[in-house]
């Protein structure tokens, strides 16, 4: 293993960790977020490490996500041709680079995890799971200060931290009251609301498999409510139908679940009633 191999790894868990904080960014001739900018330390330890062993190897998961890079690519510079005013022409600019930079992570975030172990590969999905629960914590916090005093959370957490200016999103007023929709740090209600779908559909498989008193039921059960009622509390339609579709498609390798249990309930029932009489 390389001797850089520990700070790719925490430089991997940070954008991983971070890369729903949208709103944590700065303005240095374009928006240059506080996952951009772990992302792009994450590949330069990455080449580097790659470099030093002389290593040129990467998995097929890899090489197939790298593929798709090329061919997304090749449809990204077409759009160059028509392009007919300066304007068009920065934000087209600006927007290669964010998709070069955010396709390089994860052709690299694949064939990093690709050759490491299985627990590995949970550690990652634990910590992409956890960034986005505690950015939905932070929406919590916002909207309970909203609610509450009707302040700006984020002027007194984030705009010190970017100098810029945000705040959380007023959907309506319903008897003079304002009634809000939290976006944490996603800057859209309706991001954080198809983000948190996410987890909601990685974490309920998970939880739906482990066996009663196990000891991460509990808590995967307490996250998945927490996570279900920021859900709602975004009233974001585009989050609501993708978490309806993800269900759709659970329901067909989850469904055995359901007759099981009903007929182990059953078995037990007349268990019940055999041993009273």
């Amino acid at each position: 293993m390389s001797r850089r191999q520990p700070i790719v790894d925490a430089l991997f868990f940070a954008t991983v960790f971070t890369v729903t904080f949208a709103k944590i960014h700065w303005n240095v001739g374009s928006d240059l977020s506080l996952s951009d900018v772990l992302t792009v330390l994450f590949l330069i330890a990455f080449a580097l490490g790659r470099i030093e062993r002389m290593d040129g190897r990467f998995a097929r998961c890899a090489a197939v996500t790298f593929a798709f890079f090329l061919a997304f690519l090749a449809v990204y510079l077409l759009g160059f041709f028509n392009l007919e005013t300066a304007t068009s022409l920065a934000q087209w600019a600006k927007g290669m680079v964010k998709f070069v930079l955010h396709f390089l992570f994860l052709f690299a975030a694949v064939a990093l995890v690709a050759r490491r172990t299985e627990r590995f590969y949970w550690w990652a999905m634990a910590v992409f799971c956890g960034g986005v629960v505690f950015n939905a914590f932070y929406g919590v916090l916002q909207l309970g200060v909203a609610q509450g005093t009707g302040g700006n959370l984020d002027a007194k957490v984030l705009s010190p931290l970017t100098r810029g200016a945000s705040q959380i999103n007023i959907y309506g007023a319903v008897e003079g009251a304002n009634v809000y929709r939290p976006n944490a740090f996603t800057g859209d209600p309706n991001h954080l609301g198809i983000e948190l779908v996410i987890p909601l559909l990685i974490l309920l498989p998970l939880y739906l498999r482990l066996e009663r008193g196990h000891r991460f039921r509990l808590p995967l059960m307490l996250t998945l409510m927490f996570l279900l009622v920021m859900e709602l509390a975004t009233l974001s339609r585009s989050g609501m139908l993708g978490l309806i579709c993800g269900m759709l498609v659970l329901v067909v390798p989850y469904r055995h679940l359901s007759s099981r249990r009903g007929s182990c309930s059953r078995s037990s029932a007349s268990a019940w009633r055999f041993s009273s009489s």
